[in-house]
């Protein structure tokens, strides 16, 4: 062994264990992402710890790289950006009873005030205080670990990876979308033609995706009247949530 094998031993011998610092990707300026530390907050009673081990890529997140903005939101500050994800349960407050430590859970990214008319009403997805991840100036999860509520904490069953897991928050989406618009995959008449919908759907929707936020609108309209023949479009911008 040469001096520098050696040398490389002896620090080693002496070298004291380092202290792992939770780390995050931090949207820092335009198309700029940081792995920097992220301070997690103390796990309260109704809290859990996770280890995120899944993380999805959004439109919004891809929004906030390229431009710093998202519809009304700006990125004025770094932010941890994501907010798909799943992971495991490291740690459980003392009042939660549903978890515990190595429960795989998809999150709700979330949080309601739980207080105003929306959250009482049980409509809490239109609470107009909500903290949601990696909404200026709330933080996301693509870190190492989150804390989180345990209650929008979902164990996964065995079949479901936790890959998948990160998908159940964008798939929610689409699920609400459908049962709203009571749009089911026998809506339409004969198989060929439900692959042809489908086919135009995916098609609309890249167009959607990739429209600026000026071209929303009309995008939305045509494809509102390429797949459901609709002659007349509204689209109306509203932030107040009792017309909702």
């Amino acid at each position: 062994m040469g001096k520098g094998g050696q040398l490389i031993n002896e620090v080693a011998k002496e070298a004291k264990p380092i202290k792992q610092e939770n780390m995050a990707a931090w949207l820092v300026d335009v198309n700029t992402i940081r792995i920097l530390p992220f301070q997690l907050p103390s796990i309260g009673p109704n809290d859990v710890r996770i280890r995120i081990k899944a993380v999805g890529i959004c439109g919004s997140d891809v929004h906030y790289l390229k431009t710093m903005k998202c519809a009304d939101f700006e990125v004025k500050e770094p932010m941890v950006i994501g907010h798909e994800c799943a992971g495991i349960v490291e740690k459980v407050g003392s009042e939660v009873k549903h978890l515990v430590p190595g429960d795989r859970v998809a999150v709700e990214p979330g949080i309601s005030c739980s207080r105003c008319q929306q959250c009482r009403g049980g409509r809490y997805n239109l609470c107009p205080d909500m903290k949601f991840f990696a909404t200026p100036p709330v933080h996301g999860s693509l870190a190492n670990q989150i804390v989180h509520p345990a209650d929008l904490c979902f164990k996964l069953p065995e079949n479901v990876s936790l890959e998948e897991g990160a998908m159940c928050e964008p798939l929610s989406v689409g699920v609400h979308a459908c049962r709203r618009a009571n749009v089911a995959a026998t809506s339409c008449r004969k198989k060929n033609e439900q692959a042809t919908f489908l086919e135009d759907l995916k098609d609309h929707i890249n167009d959607l995706v990739n429209a600026s936020k000026d071209e929303h609108k009309t995008c939305f309209k045509n494809t509102m009247q390429k797949l459901f023949g609709m002659s007349k479009i509204v689209v109306e911008r509203s932030h107040d949530t009792t017309k909702v």
